[in-house]
């Protein structure tokens, strides 16, 4: 994908519209930061096709509506979608404590310097 700025994008409107329908995307940016994807309606429409059947299939394994609706709101990290799958598993919580406890007892990693040639 390419950025541009929303100067760039008012200055070369026309020709950036003809390459998105060619294919290309574009990242949109005010103040070096991204607002925007532009992208050419089909890669839009097969975009929504995916995230359909993305939705579908978490309710299909079990997940709440409730929880999906907070993560499309943001409310909710998308990785929520998975974890309410397992919330009810019995080895869940010994896996959490299991992976806290890990990350608790894991040395200090030393800091490696980097050389530069030249």
């Amino acid at each position: 994908m390419n950025n541009l700025t929303i100067s760039e994008v008012k200055n070369n409107f026309a020709t950036i519209i003809s390459r998105t329908g060619s294919g290309e995307r574009f990242v949109i940016q005010q103040h070096q930061q991204p607002v925007a994807v532009l992208m050419s309606n089909i890669d839009f429409i097969h975009l929504e096709k995916v995230t359909q059947l993305a939705h579908r299939l978490v309710i299909l394994l079990g997940q709440s509506i409730e929880v999906l609706h907070k993560i499309e709101s943001g409310e909710l990290h998308p990785t929520m979608a998975a974890y309410g799958l397992w919330q009810d598993e019995p080895d869940f919580v010994s896996l959490v404590d299991e992976i806290i406890e890990n990350r608790q007892n894991q040395p200090l990693r030393t800091e490696v310097a980097y050389e530069v040639d030249g």
